[in-house]
């Protein structure tokens, strides 16, 4: 599996969500955050379908969002391979 190009990431962003906040993201991009937040202590459920070829990430309230800021912004900033 393959990285997408860093431009092509920076469309993930934290959004609020009813009880807590989500990250919409493409399916590839989903299957890895999903493992990589979850590796790093941050739970999050994912929600297929949300959109056309996305998926949802969806963060209780009470989890760290400045940690998962800061695992995005690493993964948006990572070289694809």
């Amino acid at each position: 599996m393959s990285l997408a190009d860093r431009n092509q990431r920076e469309y993930l962003k934290i959004m609020p969500a009813k009880d807590g906040f989500h990250i919409l993201a493409t399916k590839e991009d989903a299957a890895v955050l999903t493992v990589v937040f979850q590796q790093r202590g941050f739970p999050c459920t994912r929600q297929t379908d949300v959109k056309l070829d996305h998926d949802a990430l969806v963060f209780a309230g009470d989890v760290d969002k400045t940690g998962v800021q800061e695992i995005l912004d690493g993964f948006k900033g990572a070289k694809g391979s």
